[in-house]
């Protein structure tokens, strides 16, 4: 993960197997955490997830206000170029709508 390209890891298994544990041990690693530097965004998405609220939490970690941006399609636009050049590692976890940041 710290070899300097953009790569995508997934974990899948049944529900108390240890995913959002192992997920939790990457990321608070020190070398990951060097390494993104920038920021580690959490999601929780599912069923009921809300992008909008998702957005809202990132662009506020980030330092930049959406709340007056009403669409999720320019709402997305806006965190996208707060990104930019960031180091940063986004952790998805399937969840029943929760949005969390888990702590070892």
């Amino acid at each position: 993960m710290t070899s300097g390209g953009s790569i995508a890891l997934s974990a899948q298994g049944q529900p108390g197997v240890g995913k959002t544990t192992l997920a939790i041990e990457i990321a608070n690693s020190p070398d990951i955490l060097e390494h993104f530097s920038d920021e580690v965004l959490w999601a929780g998405l599912g069923p009921d997830a809300d992008a909008m609220r998702h957005l809202a939490v990132w662009a506020d970690e980030l330092g930049i206000d959406v709340k007056g941006i009403p669409t999720e399609e320019d709402r997305s636009q806006a965190v996208k170029n707060a990104v930019g050049q960031c180091r940063m590692l986004l952790v998805i976890r399937r969840t029943h709508g929760t949005l969390t940041r888990p702590t070892s």
